[in-house]
């Protein structure tokens, strides 16, 4: 589980960026607000869902690991 944020600010799409607290992406966003600690980026982008309308996950932090 990790602590998981979204950028208050929206891209030129108007979409929202969500983050993993350890990003490498998350210094440089100025304005962010925590969204809590989840068990992954799914449940940080169903809490995220309540205030922002459009919202995307980074490509660097929140990626899915599938083990077979």
């Amino acid at each position: 589980m990790d602590y998981y944020f979204v950028n208050d600010n929206a891209m030129i799409d108007g979409s929202h960026m969500i983050h993993q607290e350890d990003c490498p992406e998350l210094p440089y966003i100025k304005s962010k607000t925590l969204l809590g600690y989840h068990k992954d980026y799914l449940t940080a982008l169903k809490q995220a869902e309540k205030t922002y309308f459009k919202i995307k996950t980074c490509k660097i932090c929140c990626t899915v690991t599938v083990i077979i």
